[in-house]
């Protein structure tokens, strides 16, 4: 039941997890005969389960994010999707347990994105989903963008440390 899956409850997800649902709903993403809805719906449910950690690193490794990014890309005025996918991006973004740093960024995530050249593409969804929709999702994925560069910066100028 969709209830169940949407649920607050940290054991519901541990549980989704538990039954391999990730890998299931990243092939969701993956097949292109698979309806437009259904992949919404796929990503919603990931945009539910990224905010563990251990969800988060296997739709790292299955080759989640630029299946993400594709699918923003290929249906940029479906509102429902680009919240979902911005909202993964979000939470893939973010290293998983960093107590120390200020900006706390996984590298990998922000290479993968650079090398997809998927900044502009969330910019520019940014832009159009807050004249359809709301202002909430763009400040958050504009904040994103805005620490991943200052993260790069500070990695750069440190050699590498996080702060």
């Amino acid at each position: 039941r969709l209830t169940a899956i949407s649920s607050p409850l940290e054991s519901v997800k541990k549980s989704l997890y538990t039954l391999n649902c990730v890998p299931l709903l990243i092939k969701l993403l993956r097949v292109t005969e698979v309806p437009l809805n259904t992949q919404e719906l796929a990503l919603a449910l990931l945009s539910k389960l990224v905010v563990l950690p251990y969800c988060r690193e296997v739709v790292i490794s299955k080759g989640g994010i630029p299946l993400i990014v594709s699918l923003l890309q290929h249906h940029p005025d479906e509102s429902a999707l680009v919240f979902c996918g911005l909202s993964c991006i979000g939470y893939l973004s973010h290293g998983s347990a960093c107590v120390r740093c200020v900006l706390c960024v996984d590298y990998s995530v922000c290479s993968t994105l650079s090398e997809l050249n998927a900044f502009p593409l969330m910019i520019s969804l940014c832009v159009n989903y807050v004249k359809l929709v709301d202002k909430g999702i763009v400040m958050q994925v504009l904040g994103i963008v805005s620490n991943i560069l200052c993260a790069s910066k500070e990695k750069t100028k440190n050699g590498g440390a996080c702060l």
